[in-house]
């Protein structure tokens, strides 16, 4: 009677104190029923209620539910969990982010709530779906896998962390799972598997909505339909299957191994709460852009704020953390990612904020600043991490006093920065087809540095190429491992391949298929002589492949040699044209025609437009930066149907200045706003953009700040100027 007298809520809905929230009073019925819901104000703290979480990794089809009395539109996995939780004759109470309406000043007021309604819900709900028949099956079956591994790894006194597991603990897992009765898992069973498959690999564990849900549950379940099983034993599932399937001879499916990594990458984020540990704002945004996928790319923060807490580099030393942004669904995105990139600054003081591979040039959203990363824009694949323990950090470690990193009100980042060089020539983009020619072009052109004999010239060419590094997985910019010594012997089997080649005036395709110009090559004076070196470039080759494709090499007017970013597409996404020029395979745009110049709308005119620049690239790179910035306005982004490039996006150019930064990792390239602030020192105060980090053979580990008398310690004493980044 309570709930229906005006006064209970008209004076007494507002506890005395603690966070208000509102929660949803889901009223019984049956499956056909129409969903009717009461709002009532409520404290977490006090309160008993489940939380609902769905799928929110795309705009989904609204179905309308009944919300105090009125219709409000809802979004369908949404209505499909209300669906599914409602009781045929008692009231339910539950809490999900849109009952009470997605205008975006009801979602910021949610915001604020979010981390405590969530922390202390009874249970958070994690609904995969409507489910099917086979869904109870599947999940029984997925918990008796669960329970197989807590034995077996409890037995083998496995360790929590898969990466930490010694050859013994896995061989002694692998013998317990081989005692299993595999009748009680139903191997033969197509359909039920295929339904485990789809459980693992849902798209809600892709849903960057979910990680904070999953995150900040005391009591988290998996829900398709009726069936259930919790977080925990979801993951232990997981990681049974990876070891027990392929001793079946059913082996795991790439479903499976998706289903793996998705849960697992969660559970990482899972683990270090329950420790307490860090759960810092970047790599939390990090892990949320190339993991995760939603609709709307604000929630790559947003989505996140609840779990954050932060850095231990505050506590250190000895500073009052930063105060953490707040989700505000008014904000455009821009203003989201600059508030977002500030806090992290602030909180870090050090410029990690520039790891992985997100060049300017890259970005989806123009109107950032520079320095501010462009979460929206995908990483290359895979993504290319940086080891922060490096020479660089503890160069900047040891200056005393170092100048505190701040943002502006005009949203420019202010660091102290030491010029090292200013690049001279950039090669057009490595492709899987022209790298050869590239490498060759480039080595041709290599200044000799003075006191460097030509070897070690080519040493360091070559390992500046392949980015000093031999590791199989491509995913760091640095390694501890090395190229071994074959690769010098490969290298010059490349470059004397690539010299007659040239002579000849042919492809190595054409050579292969062609008698007479094999005949020529052994006939040549140049082949004769460069004979015995070739046929041995395969190691190089594959490790060009494997870390440099989608770069473009540069070189510095001291003759130090480096490597872009990947600045174009990704390393798998280049086509090239009968000459073998490069050119970048972008993503389809949509866009109306009327966006670009009318001279240039004729797929003839396009095509005529970008052969001339692709002429231009590989005979004169300046020249053809200078001619894509013209061209830049006025062709549309995106591809043609046949996959033609029609827009060239400016990476780093000639002029360019190659610096280390106080907070930086590795080298990074700057140019000057001002054409007049020119040359490879820098100004006090020199507005400069960011153009993207780099790898710099000879300066990647501090080599170039070492002191080799040490009058000052290890490192000398170098200039450092104040810049503003814009």
């Amino acid at each position: 009677m309570a709930e229906e007298n005006p006064f209970a809520r008209l004076f007494n809905a507002t506890p005395a104190a603690g966070t208000i929230a509102t929660l949803a009073q889901l009223s019984p019925g049956s499956s056909t029923d129409k969903i009717e819901i009461k709002l009532i104000a409520f404290n977490p703290k006090t309160a008993t209620y489940h939380c609902i979480s769905y799928d929110r990794s795309r705009e989904w089809a609204k179905k309308d539910v009944i919300v105090d009395g009125q219709p409000m539109p809802i979004p369908l996995p949404l209505e499909q969990a209300l669906r599914c939780f409602r009781h045929l004759t008692e009231p339910i109470l539950l809490w999900a982010d849109l009952l009470t309406g997605d205008s975006p000043q009801e979602r910021s007021k949610q915001a604020l709530v979010t981390k405590e309604v969530v922390e202390n819900a009874l249970a958070v709900t994690c609904f995969l779906g409507a489910g099917s028949e086979l869904s109870t099956n599947a999940y029984a079956v997925l918990q008796t896998v669960a329970n197989w591994w807590s034995q077996a790894a409890l037995s083998a006194d496995f360790p929590s962390r898969l990466s930490q597991a010694t050859h013994r603990n896995i061989e002694d897992v692998r013998a317990s799972l081989r005692s299993r009765n595999l009748s009680d898992i139903q191997l033969s069973d197509h359909r039920l598997w295929q339904e485990i498959e789809h459980t693992l690999s849902s798209p809600y564990f892709k849903s960057t909505g979910a990680l904070a849900d999953i995150i900040l549950g005391k009591q988290v379940l998996i829900r398709s339909g009726t069936a259930s099983i919790s977080w925990d034993n979801l993951n232990k599932a997981s990681r049974g299957l990876l070891f027990f399937l392929p001793m079946t001879g059913r082996g795991v499916s790439e479903k499976i191994t998706k289903g793996f990594e998705l849960v697992g990458g969660i559970d990482v984020s899972v683990q270090r709460k329950k420790k307490g540990d860090t759960l810092e704002l970047l790599p939390m945004i990090n892990s949320a852009s190339r993991e995760t996928v939603t609709a709307d790319p604000r929630e790559f923060v947003f989505a996140v704020l609840p779990v954050v807490t932060p850095s231990l580099r505050t506590t250190a030393m000895g500073r009052q953390p930063e105060r953490l942004p707040t989700a505000d669904y008014t904000k455009p995105v821009d203003q989201v990612f600059i508030e977002a990139a500030k806090y992290i600054i602030g909180d870090r003081q050090d410029l990690l904020l520039w790891w992985g591979e997100k060049p300017p040039c890259r970005k989806n959203i123009k109107s950032l600043p520079s320095w501010v990363p462009d979460w929206s824009a995908s990483n290359p694949r895979p993504p290319i991490h940086l080891d922060p323990v490096s020479g660089l950090r503890e160069w900047w470690n040891s200056i005393s006093s170092p100048k505190r990193m701040s943002v502006d009100s005009d949203h420019a980042l202010h660091v102290q920065a030491h010029a090292l060089d200013q690049v001279d020539y950039v090669s057009p983009t490595l492709t899987q087809h022209n790298f050869r020619r590239l490498c060759h072009n480039a080595w041709k052109r290599a200044k000799l540095i003075p006191g460097v004999t030509k070897m070690e010239a080519a040493e360091n060419f070559w390992r500046a190429v392949v980015l000093d590094t031999d590791q199989g997985f491509g995913e760091r910019i640095r390694d501890n491992v090395k190229p071994g010594g074959q690769m010098a012997l490969s290298w010059q089997s490349l470059v004397s391949e690539e010299m007659i080649l040239e002579k000849l005036g042919c492809t190595m395709q054409e050579l292969a298929k062609t008698p007479s110009l094999q005949a020529r090559a052994r006939a040549d004076e140049m082949g004769i002589n460069l004979g015995s070196l070739t046929g041995q470039s395969a190691p190089i080759e594959e490790l060009i492949t494997r870390n440099s494709l989608g770069r473009r090499l540069f070189q510095c007017r001291s003759g130090r040699v480096g490597m872009t970013a990947i600045e174009r597409g990704t390393p798998q996404s280049y086509a090239s044209d009968d000459a073998g020029t490069s050119v970048p395979d972008f993503d389809l745009a949509s866009g109306p025609d009327s966006d670009f110049d009318g001279a240039l709308r004729s797929m003839l005119q396009m095509t005529i437009a970008n052969s001339f620049l692709a002429y231009v690239a590989e005979r004169d790179p300046a020249a053809a930066e200078a001619f894509a910035e013209i061209f830049q306005d006025m062709l549309p982004q995106g591809q043609s149907s046949q996959g033609l490039p029609v827009q060239v996006v400016s990476g780093v150019r000639s002029g360019d200045i190659v610096a280390v930064l106080v907070g930086g990792f590795q080298p990074y390239i700057l140019r000057p706003v001002q054409s007049e602030v020119g040359g490879r020192e820098l100004r006090a105060d020199s507005k400069l953009t960011f153009v993207g980090g780099c790898h710099l053979q000879g300066v990647m580990d501090g080599e170039c700040l070492l002191d080799p008398d040490e009058t000052h310690g290890k490192w000398k004493r170098v200039p450092l100027v104040d810049v503003v980044i814009v």
